[in-house]
């Protein structure tokens, strides 16, 4: 071999040894890349899960609210009929004293004969 040869067969090395290195340069930043955008849709989807896990529990909430309004409203009725009960008692309570009382007036006036 002559000395070209040997100078043409060193540069065909070097330029097989740099587009190796270009290639694989080129290669691991797109791999790089790629797992970036991986990770990146992971946050996006775990982000995406909370969000709707918070919009349900929102909607259960409201749905909790709207029963416990429904069962105040219920008390809170039967709160007023129990005190109109309690109102017609007392006044029914105070008509009876007084027609005792009109009968303890004549027994006393009907002995004291």
């Amino acid at each position: 071999m002559t000395t070209v040869d040997i100078s043409l067969l060193v540069v065909l090395i070097g330029l097989v040894a740099s587009a190796c290195s270009i290639a694989a340069f080129f290669l691991g930043r797109k791999k790089e890349a790629t797992q970036d955008g991986q990770k990146s849709g992971a946050i996006e989807t775990d982000i995406k899960n909370i969000s709707r896990q918070i919009d349900e529990m929102k909607t259960s909430f409201d749905r909790m609210n709207l029963k416990m309004d429904a069962v105040d409203e219920k008390r809170e009725s039967e709160y007023r009929t129990m005190l109109v009960s309690v109102t017609e008692l007392s006044a029914s309570y105070k008509s009876l004293h007084k027609r005792v009382d009109a009968i303890e007036q004549k027994l006393d006036f009907r002995q004291e004969r």
